[in-house]
């Protein structure tokens, strides 16, 4: 289902009879509820920011917003709602580089006027766009934090109005709680012209609710200055849901794709209806309206077909994570995506073809912890990488463990950091699928001297035999490889603490995988919890030949670890 109108967030001057501009009678009954239309225009005003109506003011009707001034401990008024699990997502000028990086079939003119966009918004204003649990997608002029724009998706309305309550602040919930993806994309603005200029391009912002629920939701920032509600209609894309899409916790991708279209490619998060881990790709002008004109893309890749009980069900749900986007020979063009699960399995979707009709999903590696005599599986809730292997293919690299519910806050399961090797993306993975005994183990070991007092860990530094390989062993035998892989087993905070687990993106520096592994705190009313910061070699999983960070000690003994510059990459784009 998609919606793809925008209005201004006012209350409507004649409920009489509303208009393509006002709200919906369903958008006005659930801000008004039982109460007079009065106190429906009432709570929408408090939404907007209006204090009339807090506390003992006005209708005393809704809850007061206050912090604690930290510098002068007085409480002031804050209208801004609390941030949660959003990240502040930054844009300025365009920074991808279409006009060099597409080279596939069909993408020449597209390329030309790529080009021509980057040059037409050199000098952009820079925002700050950011998620919040006031109801709205916030953004923010970087300059002096002025808002310009905020958006309340009409996936919140029915529990908009809980964010008035008295009581409020002792039933928290959440509403647009993911981080926002900002990318450009291109479209024909004039449908079945032959033209391709400047204007066919757009950056948009595709956002989620995460936990606060099941849609993600798009926007047009190509021009800040462009912000009005008179321009609603305009700057609002598409909202979307689906019957299996879950809590939105996947992260899209703004791609390319094979057959022509540019797509957001997302998982359907967790707790869907039917219980399946499923890959979606929308069109990214419409969203998969496929009434649109020309109708929108909507494409359901589901990893579950056949309804397999071990793969999910509406009663032992699974569900699909954020993809890792393959563009493997180079084109611009998206090949193939690979993405976990809740049940372990890292699945390998084939989007290579000119024909979607032919897109295909395969399971190549299950996660499990070894024990015995039943192995557990290893829940995925981050996004892979990838790297190339020398002899061919990719090596994908991820880490299990998930931080979702009350009851993840105790599991003392062991999990596990991995580098799989697909051979070759374009056909079946070898049978049966690997497991840990065609894995090269590696190891972490706690350092038996900390330096004053600060605990460090190092890795192993054992080489990888691949399959197919010939190889020396340690003892100057010759050994045919037979790795398809590595492993290393994150060695847990304490035999009875949190498990260490990885719930986090993990980020390629130079040569190196750096991820971070965190043990949360079992009491609820306890900050934080412990997490490391580890860093291995991203082809093979041992230790790095050189020095990551620069461990320094002063007079004091206070050790500093300053990280020795290195090419970062993100998204397909290094930067130093």
């Amino acid at each position: 289902d998609t919606v793809d109108r925008g209005i201004r967030f006012r209350w409507p001057s004649n409920l009489a009879s509303l208009g393509t501009t006002d709200l919906s009678l369903a958008q006005v009954n659930a801000l008004k509820g039982s109460d007079a239309a009065s106190v429906g225009e009432a709570r929408l005003e408090f939404l907007r920011g209006s204090s009339a109506n807090e506390g003992e003011k006005g209708l005393k009707l809704f809850r007061l917003r206050m912090e604690t001034d930290e510098t002068t401990q007085t409480r002031v008024p804050f209208v801004l709602g609390d941030i949660i699990n959003s990240n502040p997502t930054y844009i300025a000028a365009p920074q991808m580089r279409f006009d060099a990086l597409l080279k596939g079939t069909g993408t020449t003119n597209e390329a030309a006027a790529y080009s021509d966009f980057r040059t037409a918004h050199k000098n952009r204003a820079a925002m700050v766009y950011v998620g919040s649990n006031d109801g709205m997608l916030h953004g923010f002029a970087a300059a002096d934090g002025a808002e310009k724009i905020a958006y309340v998706p009409n996936l919140v309305f029915a529990n908009l109005a809980k964010l008035t309550e008295p009581n409020y602040n002792a039933q928290h919930r959440f509403f647009v709680d993911g981080s926002p993806k900002i990318g450009d994309v291109y479209w024909d603005n004039a449908v079945g012209d032959s033209t391709y200029d400047r204007e066919d391009w757009h950056t948009i912002l595709v956002g989620s609710l995460r936990k606060g629920g099941t849609g993600l939701f798009a926007l047009d920032i190509t021009d800040p200055t462009n912000f009005s509600e008179s321009n609603a209609a305009n700057l609002v894309l598409w909202e979307f849901t689906d019957a299996n899409l879950g809590y939105t916790f996947s992260q899209p991708s703004l791609v390319r794709l094979n057959n022509g279209k540019w797509a957001a490619v997302f998982g359907n998060g967790y707790n869907p209806a039917n219980g399946h881990a499923i890959l979606y790709l929308i069109d990214a002008k419409s969203g998969g309206n496929t009434s649109a004109t020309p109708a929108g893309l909507k494409i359901v890749l589901d990893t579950n077909s056949t309804n397999v009980a071990s793969l999910g069900t509406s009663a032992n749900p699974n569900g699909l994570s954020t993809p890792l986007m393959i563009d493997l020979n180079s084109d611009g063009i998206a090949d193939y995506a690979y993405a976990g699960d809740l049940f372990g399995n890292l699945w390998r979707f084939n989007l290579s073809s000119s024909d979607s009709s032919t897109w295909s999903v395969t399971r190549i590696f299950t996660a499990t912890d070894g024990a015995s005599p039943t192995a557990n599986a290893q829940s995925i809730t981050s996004k892979p990488l990838a790297v190339r292997q020398p002899n061919g293919g990719l090596v994908i690299l991820f880490g299990t463990g998930r931080y979702l519910g009350a009851t993840d806050t105790s599991t003392t399961a062991k999990q596990t950091f991995y580098g799989i090797w697909d051979q070759d993306p374009s056909v079946a993975p070898t049978t049966p699928l690997p497991t840990r005994a065609k894995l090269q183990q590696q190891t972490i070991t706690t350092l038996a001297n900390p330096i004053n007092g600060q605990t460090f860990r190092i890795s192993s530094a054992t080489d990888v035999c691949w399959n197919g390989d010939t190889c020396t062993d340690s003892g100057g035998n010759t050994v045919s490889g037979q790795s398809l892989g590595w492993y290393i087993d994150l060695p847990g905070l304490s035999a009875t603490a949190p498990a260490e687990r990885v719930t986090s993106d993990p980020l390629l520096v130079g040569q190196n995988v750096v991820f971070t592994s965190i043990g949360p705190s079992s009491d609820p009313c306890e900050f934080g919890g412990v997490s490391w910061l580890n860093v291995i070699d991203a082809t093979t999983g041992k230790r790095p030949s050189e020095s990551f960070v620069d461990l320094a000690v002063d007079d004091n003994g206070n050790v500093t670890a300053t990280p020795i510059k290195a090419d970062i990459t993100e998204n397909g784009q290094t930067t130093s």
